[in-house]
């Protein structure tokens, strides 16, 4: 999947800027037809996000990673549901600077 901002994915999903970081922010739930929306504009079938096999397994993603982020991804899978978001949050700070 490719690397959108928040805006680019709303301007594709024809929603809101806002109201996307609302969705993602767990504030606002989308109803079907905007969630339809936002699959379209990435590129995800119904049948892909509502599949219970989201992939290969944690091992094998492991696996495709140095071991820096294999680190990393194991120090944030310990973290609680709201220190990840943070977390989250943080990366993306960065990804906007490097743009």
């Amino acid at each position: 999947m490719k690397s959108l901002t928040q805006k680019e994915l709303a301007d594709l999903a024809n929603i809101s800027r806002s109201y996307l970081a609302d969705v993602e922010k767990n504030r606002y739930n989308p109803s079907l037809e905007t969630l339809d929306k936002i699959l379209d504009a990435l590129k995800v079938s119904n049948q892909q996000f509502y599949s219970e096999d989201k992939g290969m397994s944690e091992k094998d993603f492991l696996d495709t990673l140095d071991e820096e982020n294999q680190a990393l991804f194991k120090k944030i899978k310990s973290l609680s549901s709201d220190d990840a978001k943070k977390i989250l949050d943080i990366i993306k700070i960065f990804e906007e600077e490097n743009k």
